[in-house]
């Protein structure tokens, strides 16, 4: 449903009948934008684009960290703490805050296949070098499951 000016209502927005379906080409496939857009409307986009370097404005700073839930079927399963960078200093939006302290701790990268966990077993708490332990997913999953 379009108004008067050929605009799609407010009820049309949102609405599957105005969404991309699989299949579907976008009208500007394979054109420079200079082809499907006025030089007046690119000049007046321009001052909102990002330019090389820029962060968005929810961005935290280098050595942000973070409590995240785990959560299944909306109740939570238990916590894990993430960094916004890696120990070489990369940004790295979640990185795993006790494989980073192993990481630099010992300034070498962690084995594919291990995984971090705090050795007292309380996930809540801020994870500490003395208090992280790694382990493989195997003997995770032996931990987690007492019948096996």
């Amino acid at each position: 449903m379009r108004n008067s000016k050929g605009q799609f209502t407010k009820k049309m927005r949102n609405s599957p009948a105005t969404e991309f379906k699989k299949g579907d080409i976008p009208f500007n496939k394979g054109m420079k934008q200079e082809e499907w857009m006025s030089p007046n409307a690119i000049e007046r986009t321009k001052a909102t684009r990002f330019k090389k370097g820029q962060l968005p404005h929810n961005a935290k700073p280098l050595g942000h960290v973070r409590k995240s839930p785990h959560r299944r079927d909306g109740e939570t399963i238990g916590w894990d703490w993430f960094i916004n960078i890696d120990w070489h200093g990369n940004r790295h939006p979640n990185y795993n805050y006790r494989k980073y302290l192993w990481e630099s701790f010992y300034g070498e990268d962690a084995p594919k296949g291990m995984i971090f966990v705090a050795k007292d077993g309380d996930q809540a708490k801020i994870p500490t070098i003395d208090n992280i332990e790694m382990i493989s997913r195997a003997e995770n999953m032996m931990r987690n499951n007492p019948k096996l």
